[in-house]
């Protein structure tokens, strides 16, 4: 959503929000080359969703606090799955973690390294990306030609 001249917001549109005036208390910030780059293309579904509430939670600034408890009210996962998804983000450079002291809350930055990222799908020759469900086509079995009847008929009499 663009900001007007003034720092004022604009509102949202009718399809946007459920609020009549049209004014929510965020906005995630998500360019379309980020969108679109490798590493959010290659993201798995919860890993996608909590990096879209990551965003959400950081409202708009570099570094913010993420917490398990976050992650279970937001996406609804387990905890096992919220230290997978960490993970994956953290190896897509999106996010890196920042030290705390024990027993703090976790806290992250968004990196720029994804814009670095190559995905194990893209095609280095042409630049096309392949489906997440892409198997190389296995090579179809050569048949043994058959000469026809009427063929070995013919050269049989000759």
């Amino acid at each position: 959503m663009p900001k007007k001249k003034g720092s004022a917001l604009s509102p949202f549109l009718h399809f946007e929000s459920k609020s009549k005036s049209g004014k929510e208390k965020g906005y995630i910030r998500l360019t379309p080359s980020q969108f679109y780059s490798d590493a959010v293309m290659d993201l798995s579904a919860n890993a996608y969703r909590v990096f879209i509430y990551m965003k959400f939670q950081a409202k708009g600034n570099r570094e913010f606090i993420y917490t398990y408890e976050n992650a279970t009210q937001d996406a609804s996962i387990s905890r096992q799955t919220f230290v997978k998804v960490i993970d994956e983000l953290i190896q897509m450079k999106l996010i890196e973690r920042i030290p705390t002291k024990a027993y703090a809350p976790s806290k992250f930055q968004f990196i720029e390294g994804w814009k670095t990222y190559d995905s194990p799908r893209r095609d280095m020759l042409t630049g096309d990306r392949k489906p997440k469900n892409w198997k190389k086509p296995k090579p179809q079995p050569k048949r043994k030609q058959k000469e026809s009847e009427s063929e070995a008929f013919y050269e049989s009499k000759k």
